[in-house]
């Protein structure tokens, strides 16, 4: 999770059927109501990671009151 422009921001690994997975994005201005803003990495057609594509949030501050 990450906080931008006072907004909450959510990266989400979601089911994609009887295929595999997908990343997702979601968006929140309490942390307890989500709207869905859609796929960022979507499962490609063919190549090694076909049945699945996996995001995270990297060199993020674990620090609880940090800077987000």
């Amino acid at each position: 999770m990450f906080r931008k422009d006072g907004q909450w921001y959510m990266i989400y690994i979601a089911s994609a059927g009887n295929v595999g997975y997908e990343t997702c994005l979601a968006r929140s201005a309490d942390l307890l109501h989500w709207e869905k803003l859609g796929k960022i990495l979507s499962i490609p057609a063919d190549g090694w990671d076909c049945w699945q594509r996996a995001g995270y949030v990297a060199l993020g501050d674990t620090t609880w009151g940090g800077p987000c």
